[in-house]
């Protein structure tokens, strides 16, 4: 979707950026394959698992100032982030509004005034998260693992989802700080989406 969305933009100098981007990272693509196939090392890039890539154009979305919070130029609704490898990014101020991150690696990642609302954060490691000013309005939260200091000052998790699974690990946040900030308890299962949790 974001790939066929940013070859369509019509915004003449922004649109050959961001072509360029899309054919750099095309190419960074194709050497990776290539190293992988060559090399006689140890270990292997496990090419398989987009989340490197996912986590690539989320980033280079931001930088283009394309999904920022406020008037985002293209919309991450219903996008496909699953298992995004996010970690150590500065994506503040960012609309991922209703976007699907399941399963995906927010470690170190500041998410200042992030709009996450109706997002799928299901399986997400938060560790040391900065969500400072958040907007997680009926995010899906269950099964997370949630490690570190996690930084809520100013969240919004109202009527966001938690349950008896979230993993709190040597932590500052508990189940009760995630309430006092709005969640709910839930004991759906995850084939049950939050929004539909009365």
């Amino acid at each position: 979707m974001t790939l066929v969305a940013l070859r369509r933009l019509e915004d003449g100098d922004q649109a050959k950026k961001i072509n360029e981007k899309i054919r750099e990272l095309e190419q960074k693509l194709e050497e990776k394959k290539l190293e992988e196939r060559t090399s006689e090392s140890s270990y292997t890039i496990n090419l398989d698992d987009s989340g490197n890539m996912k986590g690539l154009l989320v980033r280079f979305l931001h930088e283009s100032n394309l999904i920022q919070s406020t008037s985002p130029k293209i919309r991450m609704s219903g996008a496909n982030l699953r298992k995004v490898e996010l970690s150590d990014a500065p994506i503040q101020e960012t609309n991922l509004e209703s976007a699907w991150l399941t399963g995906g690696n927010l470690t170190n990642t500041n998410l200042t005034g992030v709009i996450l609302n109706n997002a799928s954060l299901q399986q997400v490691k938060l560790e040391n998260t900065i969500l400072r000013g958040a907007q997680l309005i009926n995010t899906d939260l269950r099964n997370t693992i949630i490690k570190g200091d996690l930084d809520l000052t100013n969240a919004n998790l109202h009527n966001a989802c938690i349950n008896e699974k979230v993993k709190y690990v040597k932590t500052n946040i508990s189940q009760d700080t995630l309430r006092n900030l709005g969640a709910r308890l839930t004991d759906n299962p995850l084939s049950i989406s939050c929004k539909d949790i009365q």
